[in-house]
């Protein structure tokens, strides 16, 4: 049975920004002394698993997002938590829901939403772009309980694997420990944040020349490299996808969810970013973490990279595959 007065935790997604919750519960609770119960879509459960800053964790079922299931899921959480702080780190008409009539304290943290879009159209002062650069994504969670949020290294993200899924990953990365092996994540939700498949294609042409491993990993319609047993698109699961990029010398990402999980599991990234921006506070921080990115006067051109691009991405395309090789040097 949940302790009634474990502060609930609201992130339902999408995967990268739950990813960056985990840093900021890790935190609070070394610095309040106790767990905290997740609320999170079902699909992300599986970040939470193992991590000791949690106690439980809930999920959100499809069902659950109905209006009606989702009034129901906030009744049943009302009565199991009667006494219990809520910390809502999404902001959403749903979350907003939840805290109607929560009888235990309610911490919200800033989205900046208003700062964003300034940014986005050009708009506002100089003093509004250092705001957004000034605090990560992990800080701005942090703001809900901290007037001043820590430093970034102490709210980055972690994701605590068992013994046997780094076994299982060390099958689908034979050569890990003895020579580099690179993850490879070209996939993203919007089309336009993608790096140009051909400049994949590239990359890994002059990875084998340099006969460093690689490996492929993501959700996809349709793998990038079909019948190459070095691409496991789809054939990974959350845990194992993390468990694999932990195994490699570095993640190659575009600006989506898999990137954080290598920061997560301490893999060193390299970031490319197109239609949107590190403004957004979503830059990976990990010590050697790197962002590769084109100074141009269109970006960033939307918030999540969802808006088609009338330059054929050129924010992408100009990003070459052999400065990508080159920022793999420096870490490999």
């Amino acid at each position: 049975m949940p302790v009634p007065d474990l502060p609930l935790v609201v992130r339902l997604s999408s995967l990268g920004d739950v990813v960056l919750t985990t840093g900021p519960i890790a935190h609070w609770a070394v610095c309040l002394g106790k767990p905290f119960v997740v609320v999170t879509k079902q699909a992300f459960a599986p970040i939470f698993k193992d991590h000791p800053g949690v106690a439980r964790i809930v999920p959100v079922t499809t069902a659950d997002l109905t209006l009606a299931g989702w009034l129901r899921l906030c009744h049943r959480l009302r009565l199991a938590h009667p006494r219990s702080p809520l910390i809502d780190l999404h902001g959403t008409v749903r979350t907003r829901l939840l805290s109607a009539g929560w009888r235990g304290d309610l911490k919200r943290s800033p989205k900046y939403t208003f700062s964003r879009r300034l940014l986005q159209y050009r708009l506002g002062a100089a003093s509004n772009y250092r705001r957004l650069t000034r605090l990560t994504i992990p800080q701005r969670y942090a703001q809900a309980l901290h007037d001043h949020p820590p430093a970034p290294e102490l709210l980055r993200p972690q994701i605590h694997l068992t013994d046997a899924e780094l076994m299982a990953a060390d099958r689908l990365v034979p050569h890990a420990g003895r020579a580099p092996v690179v993850a490879l994540h070209p996939y993203a939700t919007h089309p336009d944040k993608a790096w140009p498949a051909t400049h994949w294609y590239q990359l890994t042409r002059l990875l084998d020349q340099q006969g460093i491993q690689w490996r492929v990993l993501g959700r996809a319609e349709r793998p990038l490299f079909p019948g190459d047993s070095r691409d496991l698109t789809n054939q990974t699961d959350l845990r194992t996808s993390a468990a694999l990029i932990s195994r490699c010398t570095a993640l190659v990402s575009g600006d989506s969810g898999p990137m954080h999980l290598g920061t997560a599991v301490g893999t060193p990234v390299v970031g490319l970013f197109g239609p949107t921006t590190r403004h957004w506070g979503f830059a990976p921080s990990g010590f050697r973490d790197q962002i590769l990115e084109i100074p141009l006067s269109c970006r960033p051109c939307s918030l999540h990279g969802q808006r088609p691009c009338p330059h054929d991405r050129k924010c992408l395309r100009d990003i070459s595959a052999h400065r990508v090789a080159e920022a793999l040097a420096a870490l490999l």
